[in-house]
Order: structure tokens, then C-alpha cells, then sequence
């Protein structure tokens, strides 16, 4: 007597694929397709200075893609320093202690997707200056030609100390910790801006505004 197996064909096989994938799809499609999105990428993470003195501050900005809707959340961190403001642009304020510090960053969109990326910033051991005061007449008239601008600064290391100034209107005479502000022709308000700088490279900045009549 003989025995005869009997074999699927290809069509009963192909069937319960088609269901799979079916099933599959719809899935893909309810759920938004979470799984094939991509989430925020750091392009770049960068300061306006490599380098810092104790106490002094530097710019971070994050550069971010994203290609899709809704927001961002910018998470930093940092075991050292201060952290000032929020978003993809802040202000690190440096540590009393010198060395290398890392900031940490984290972008998160709103499916909970991350990017991470480490910024290192070196501290030198060197106070920067400190600006104490910046003394100069708020409300001048045109009657007369110049005002004197006098920049009292100290330096923790005692360091020599160098100063750079700038104005919006008129012009600087004169160099050091006083100089004089030549008006301008025109009535209004006007800035007179100082940078004090040490021997080491670590500066301070500070303005005045002051009225025209």
C-alpha cells in the first residue's frame, strides 16, 4: 500500500505574508511612524573663548537640525560654573577652580528622542580684572566740548592693567584709566564703552550711557 504526502503550494505560503505585512502597515501608519523618526542631531557646540580666568564668562551656542514640527528642549549641564539663560544660547560664568570643565548638552524633541554632545572649556589660575566704577556726567550739554570719562578698576593678581574704549558718538581723546569724550554734533543718547584687560589676556567690559542736550 502506498502512502502519498501532500504538499503546500506556494499560494497557501504567500497568503499569510500578505496578512503580515498588511497588519504591519497599518500599525506603522497609527502609530505616526515613531520608529522611522529621527531625532535632533548637534551639529556644533561652541564658545566664544577656548579659555577663561576665574569668574569670567563666555558665550555657548548649539547649532541643531531637526527637520520636523514642534519643539526642542535644551537640557545643560555642568558640575562646575554657572549656567545663565535657556534655549541653544547661554552664558557660562567660570569656577574659582582652574583646569579643564566640561558642559554637557541634551536636546530632546517631543518623542522623548535625544542628542548629547560635550563642550570643554580650560579655567587658567588668574582673577580677571574688576570694574568697580565707571564715573562720567549722565546728562551733558553741547555747550561745552568735552566731559572726562574716568575707569576706576583693580586687579586681583596685581596684574598691570590696559584699557580699550569705544563710543557710539563723537570721540575718545586720550588713553588709560581717564579720557576724555569729545561730543558729537547731534543731541541724544550715546554709549561709552571700556574693555580692561590684564597681562594674562582676561578682560572685563563695561558702558555708560549718556544724554545729549
Amino acid at each position: 500500500m502506498q502512502s502519498f504526502v501532500k504538499k503546500k503550494s506556494a499560494g497557501h505560503l504567500i497568503k499569510p505574508v500578505a496578512v503580515l505585512l498588511v497588519i504591519l502597515s497599518i500599525a506603522i501608519i497609527l502609530t505616526g511612524c515613531t520608529s522611522l523618526r529621527h531625532g535632533p542631531v548637534i551639529n556644533e557646540l561652541t564658545a566664544d573663548k577656548d579659555q577663561l580666568c576665574i569668574g569670567a564668562t563666555c558665550i555657548l551656542n548649539a547649532t541643531v537640525t531637526y527637520p520636523y514640527e514642534g519643539e526642542l528642549t535644551y537640557t545643560w549641564i555642568t558640575t562646575s560654573g554657572v549656567i545663565k539663560g535657556k534655549g541653544s544660547n547661554v552664558t557660562w560664568e567660570a569656577p574659582s577652580i582652574p583646569g579643564d570643565h566640561n558642559i554637557k548638552l541634551i536636546v530632546a524633541d517631543e518623542k522623548g528622542k535625544k542628542a548629547t554632545r560635550t563642550l570643554t572649556i580650560n579655567v587658567i589660575p588668574n582673577s580677571a580684572p574688576v570694574i568697580e566704577r565707571l564715573s562720567s556726567e549722565l546728562v551733558v550739554c553741547r555747550d561745552i566740548e568735552s566731559t572726562p570719562i574716568e575707569c576706576l578698576a583693580s586687579d586681583a593678581d596685581g596684574d598691570e592693567l590696559g584699557y580699550g574704549w569705544t563710543t557710539s558718538g563723537g570721540e575718545i581723546s586720550g588713553q588709560g584709566s581717564v579720557i576724555s569724550w569729545i561730543l558729537p554734533d547731534k543731541n541724544g543718547l550715546y554709549t561709552v564703552a571700556v574693555v580692561v584687560t590684564d597681562e594674562k589676556g582676561c578682560e572685563v567690559a563695561k558702558e555708560k550711557t549718556i544724554r545729549v542736550t
